[in-house]
């Protein structure tokens, strides 16, 4: 199943529906298998995926999780060879779509004409000037100057330290998966990604190779219809109830 097949979603994130959102591999494994879609789709669902987890150790490849800002999660993976690799598969839009040498300033090709790299640096908000972590930064191509998108360290984050990561991410007011609907595809042709589908509250928008296309949603049928036609997502009752009355709902 490519990269192209899997739609990364918030919409199952309505407290009224689901509650906190589920870590244990059988919850995850079902959005991924059985629906073909990330259903709990946060990067803590997504990253922390069993089987993402065991495939590369049966390889023979160290696998370890971290966290970016105490809100996000990536991967890094060491290969036999002993280069490092950043892992993102739960970032969504503007996300790495493929694995970031561990290195600093080595730049790797986005969807085109985006481009991504990772810098290890002392960010202003530290008091340390020594501090030193790695940041993923992307452009949107070479013309445009690098924007950072968040930073991680090196220190391996354990189960129960995501439990009270991912708690507040899906209860918190403040978080923005609770008052956000966000949907990305990522667009394949010939196996190369060349674009990205997105519905981002009522806007649905098409990046393909640089240019952008968008649709506005004007009611709730509206959306659903288009979750329907573009993403290829016909949300359950309780989905929809789940909505209704919240300040998402259109």
């Amino acid at each position: 199943m490519g990269v192209g097949a899997i739609v990364w979603r918030t919409i199952a994130f309505s407290p009224r529906s689901y509650g906190v959102w589920g870590l244990r591999s059988m919850v995850l494994g079902r959005g991924f298998v059985i629906q073909g879609i990330e259903e709990t789709g946060g990067c803590f669902q997504a990253g922390n995926s069993s089987s993402c987890a065991k495939t590369l150790h049966s390889e023979g490849i160290v696998f370890v999780t971290t966290w970016g800002c105490r809100s996000h999660m990536v991967n890094i993976v060491t290969m036999p060879d002993g280069q490092k690799y950043m892992l993102d598969v739960g970032f969504g839009n503007d996300g790495p779509t493929r694995p970031l040498p561990l290195s600093h300033g080595v730049v790797s090709q986005g969807i085109l004409p985006q481009e991504l790299r990772l810098v290890r640096e002392n960010l202003a908000q530290n008091t340390d000037p020594d501090q030193m972590l790695w940041i993923y930064q992307r452009r949107y191509s070479p013309k445009d100057e690098w924007t950072s998108v968040y930073c991680f360290t090196e220190l391996e984050f354990l189960p129960q330290d995501y439990e009270v990561m991912n708690f507040w991410t899906s209860q918190s007011r403040r978080s923005w998966f609770t008052y956000g609907i966000i949907v990305v595809k990522m667009i394949m042709e010939n196996e190369t990604l060349i674009g990205t589908l997105i519905l981002d509250g009522e806007v649905v928008k098409r990046r393909i190779r640089g240019s952008t296309e968008k649709w506005i949603c004007k009611t709730e049928d509206e959306r659903v219809e288009a979750l329907k036609t573009w993403f290829n997502i016909e949300l359950t009752q309780d989905e929809r109830a789940g909505i209704r009355g919240l300040v998402t709902e259109l």
